[in-house]
């Protein structure tokens, strides 16, 4: 079984163009140097469809990028840039007459009930808030829709966050550092998606070359980079990676097998 992924946003937490930056990125032209905050969707060849996280922009992701249907949400941590697009949900709810599974790391899952606790004070369908059914995910896999997805736990600074390893796809965003334990689950892949915030060093992101010498080491076929800063121009980045390595950009879609 196949499944597509589509690159809802590939920016920073700020986004790209920046408030107030005339930097040539900021001011560039090229569509691929517009970047929505960080997420993406899995849809499966039957529509069924999985969220990695639900950004800030999450409305305008969804309307630009024809976003049909939301079943499940994963998210990858709490912080504002992946969370506060969960509001959005509510029509989503109304559509398909369903509250929607959040399957959130359980190293977040507090923050998360905290920013969000008004989505308990109905319980209807379709009313003013979204209904959602939040489940603390350990390390153990998810199932949905005839697969298993797998949590990869991951390293933000000094915060465990969770990646997800889809068949032969991974998504690893917000990453510093990845444990020896979650790169023996990043073997045979075909398409590894990995942040690459900028090129100087950060105490909680991948710089440049941190990010290209983790995915030569995890060694799949195609990685894509994602979380990037306005550092990076889009065509001029992609002129230096190595050719197995290119930058994604908002609405790339990729297929990818499911099943291993």
């Amino acid at each position: 079984m196949k499944a597509r992924l589509l690159f809802l946003g590939t920016g920073t937490s700020v986004g790209i163009p920046v408030i107030g930056c005339r930097c040539k990125v900021c001011s560039s032209k090229d569509q691929k140097n517009k970047r929505f905050r960080t997420g993406a969707a899995v849809i499966f060849d039957n529509g069924q469809t999985t969220l990695l996280d639900a950004t800030v922009d999450f409305r305008a992701q969804a309307l630009k990028f024809n976003l049909e249907r939301v079943d499940i949400v994963l998210l990858t941590h709490h912080h504002a840039d992946h969370i506060f697009g969960l509001d959005e949900l509510r029509i989503y709810n109304y559509y398909q007459d369903s509250a929607i599974p959040i399957y959130i790391p359980k190293y977040s899952y507090n923050e998360v009930r905290k920013v969000f606790s008004y989505s308990f004070r109905m319980r209807g369908v379709g009313g003013g808030v979204p209904i959602m059914k939040f489940i603390k995910q350990g390390t153990n896999p998810i199932a949905f829709n005839g697969t298993n997805i797998q949590p990869v736990t991951l390293y933000h600074g000094e915060t465990k966050i969770f990646g997800y390893r889809i068949g032969k796809m991974a998504y690893l965003t917000d990453v510093s550092a990845i444990p020896e334990s979650s790169l023996a689950q990043l073997g045979n892949l075909d398409i590894l998606v990995l942040s690459m915030l900028r090129y100087r060093r950060h105490s909680t992101h991948l710089s440049y070359d941190e990010a290209v010498e983790l995915a030569e080491r995890i060694g799949a076929k195609k990685t894509y980079f994602t979380h990037m800063s306005h550092a990076f121009d889009h065509n001029k980045l992609k002129k230096t990676l190595p050719g197995t390595m290119e930058p994604a950009y908002d609405g790339l879609m990729l297929e990818f097998e499911v099943n291993e």
